[in-house]
């Protein structure tokens, strides 16, 4: 099961464009925050007012529209922020989530091909479970790995014995 790589490059990128585009309508890099307290008419905990303007305005005066008395219990914050370091990130990190789900995809693949591959001759291990100098030149890096991945597993379920059975550390 092998695609051509221009078949998955060109829906990538048209997608990476698309949520470029879509986010670039959604915010700004500058704005005025204003935090209230909570409003007797209306019974919410706490109201916040964002807008678009320049620094100057500022202002409970501009951002709330309300009477001077609600507006001393305003706090109003002037933001800036860079939204475009965010959309490079956030790319970046879709990109390598990409590719490292694309390399899991291979190796899956490759292990597959490569564990239902027939072969004439099996290999064989010695008491120790370790591979054969016979073994070990014909087998590859999967069932190098296979056999390390064996040895943790015994080694884990000795000191298992010993911690459990024994209440010894091993060493």
């Amino acid at each position: 099961m092998v695609f051509p790589t221009n078949s998955l490059i060109i829906p990538f990128i048209a997608f990476v464009g698309v949520i470029i585009v879509g986010v670039e309508a959604q915010f700004d890099d500058v704005r005025c925050k204003c935090v209230c307290p909570q409003d007797p008419a209306n019974n919410l905990t706490r109201n916040i007012y964002i807008k678009n303007v320049i620094p100057e305005q500022c202002s409970c005066a501009h951002i709330v529209k309300r009477e001077e008395k609600f507006c001393l219990l305003c706090e109003c914050k002037y933001e800036i922020r860079n939204t475009t370091t965010i959309k490079v990130m956030v790319i970046f990190v879709v990109c390598l989530i990409g590719v490292l789900f694309a390399y899991m995809m291979i190796m899956m693949c490759l292990d597959y091909i490569l564990s239902h591959r027939s072969t004439p001759h099996t290999q064989r291990l010695d008491d120790e479970g370790e591979m054969t100098p016979i073994a070990r030149r014909r087998g590859g890096y999967f069932q190098r790995m296979e056999s390390a991945t064996q040895r943790w597993k015994r080694q884990v379920q000795e000191q298992k014995k010993n911690v459990f059975d024994r209440h010894a550390m091993l060493s």
